[in-house]
């Protein structure tokens, strides 16, 4: 079976593309918006699974068609990672001109269509607009704004959906330790890649820790240094601990307009109570904003030691003007 197979065949996405292929007709682009890693790799290894598994109940997993796809060595079956080059479009106008190896299809797998500048594109767009018979383009970006219009207009195009909580806890319930998997689902904020990494990666529950450590503990100007070195620790990885340091602030807020069935934070509701009580709705109101005008430095400027000074200085500056 595909990982999270069972979750992602209840997905509208899925369910589209399913019948699409069953009433053989197939479109020859498809774009999926997700900011998930894990739907990115796993719902197109799934699709791509479908398409290719000669089985009757598909995918099957085990054919030697899933196999390849899984084990992404199908030769008709072409992955972009990353920023994906001028020269990068014309190795793939070049290889969609190919017949296919072992099948009726070449398929363009493109993971980050965000990153692609607009000359490539534009070049791509070319390709798009006279598809060769049997290729395909299974696309992903994390921001449909990132697209030109035009690539837009000739892809069918996904929002996709964010899981419920109990979709993450089902799916994730046989694997992981029951208490964990609450807590991982609740902050997830649907995000199937977030609960994930609360369970499996070391360093991101640190970094949900030390979000907490600084709200209970960073108090005065002579503490900052303390606290940059170690947020600096995780500078690689700013990004995540700005969306971990939101949703805590977040709780906050949750705690003071007396709504604590809706904290996501469940495993610190005792911490989130005692910033609460320091804490005024107006400082945590200005401090989720500082954190969006950091994420947005963040991703126009990548300047983190920048964004780390900020934050921290800003937010004792915040808490102290609003008490």
């Amino acid at each position: 079976m595909i990982k999270y197979q069972k979750l992602f065949q209840k997905t509208r996405v899925y369910k589209t593309i399913d019948n699409d292929l069953k009433l053989d007709n197939l479109f020859h682009s498809y774009l999926v918006i997700t900011d998930d890693d894990e739907v990115k790799y796993n719902l197109s290894a799934l699709l791509l699974a479908r398409i290719f598994c000669p089985q009757e109940i598909s995918p099957c997993g085990q054919c030697p068609s899933c196999q390849k796809v899984i084990s992404k060595t199908h030769t008709d079956i072409h992955y972009y990672e990353g920023k994906v080059t001028v020269e990068d479009i014309a190795k793939i106008i070049e290889q969609s001109a190919l017949k296919p190896y072992s099948s009726d299809k070449n398929i363009f797998v493109i993971y980050d269509l965000q990153d692609m500048n607009l000359a490539a594109q534009n070049k791509l767009l070319k390709t798009l607009e006279e598809p060769q018979k049997g290729v395909l383009f299974l696309m992903f970006a994390n921001d449909s704004a990132m697209v030109l219009p035009t690539v837009l207009s000739r892809s069918q195009v996904y929002n996709f959906e964010k899981f419920s909580v109990s979709d993450i806890q089902d799916q994730l319930s046989a694997q992981f330790d029951q208490d964990d998997v609450l807590i991982a689902a609740s902050i997830s904020g649907g995000r199937l890649d977030t609960a994930v990494k609360y369970l499996i990666d070391d360093e991101y529950r640190a970094m949900y820790n030390l979000a907490f450590e600084i709200i209970n503990n960073m108090r005065k100007s002579a503490d900052i240094l303390d606290y940059y070195q170690k947020v600096e620790r995780h500078k690689n990885r700013l990004k995540e601990f700005l969306e971990l340091f939101y949703i805590v602030i977040r709780d906050i807020m949750v705690i003071q307009c007396a709504d604590i069935d809706l904290v996501l934070c469940k495993n610190r509701i005792n911490d989130i109570m005692v910033a609460a009580s320091s804490i005024s709705l107006k400082a945590a109101t200005q401090m989720l904003d500082l954190i969006v005008r950091m994420r947005q430095r963040l991703f126009y400027s990548g300047n983190l030691v920048s964004v780390i000074d900020e934050l921290l200085f800003s937010y004792l500056e915040v808490k102290a003007l609003c008490q």
